[in-house]
């Protein structure tokens, strides 16, 4: 049970023992907030885009190999995970576009380079260094 579900759950049975009362309008607040927080907070990670990136940096092979090899070439900078992170962030925007490649079509380039923008501007690179620095 994360921090979150934990407090509702406290707040419930405070309101079951009726240690304090709270209006329905504020308990139907907490429960959207809890709601929101179970979306955005995906398998341990801040979100869902962070999540995926992070898989796909430790199961695509080439990748993961040249992350690591940029992971030890900054464990002697000053802040290396920052570093990292920012190596990761730039290789997606220079990579963006072969990916879209890929998949796209040009009359549906705009649309999905800007679900693309979207979704990398939403992924938490400092968490995902950290976690490729851990390891």
């Amino acid at each position: 049970m994360n921090p979150e579900e934990k407090a509702f759950e406290e707040m419930k049975a405070l309101i079951r023992n009726n240690e304090t009362t709270l209006s329905p309008d504020l308990i139907g607040v907490c429960q959207e907030a809890l709601r929101k927080c179970k979306e955005e907070y995906c398998n341990g990670w801040t979100n869902r885009e962070t999540w995926i990136f992070n898989l796909w940096i430790n199961n695509e092979e080439p990748i993961y190999k040249y992350f690591l090899e940029l992971a030890n070439a900054c464990m002697d900078k000053e802040y290396p995970t920052a570093m990292l992170a920012s190596f990761m962030e730039e290789y997606i925007h220079n990579n963006i576009e072969g990916l879209w490649m890929k998949v796209g079509h040009e009359e549906t380039y705009g649309l999905i380079s800007d679900l693309f923008d979207s979704a990398i501007g939403r992924i938490n690179f400092y968490e995902v260094a950290k976690n490729f620095m851990e390891e």
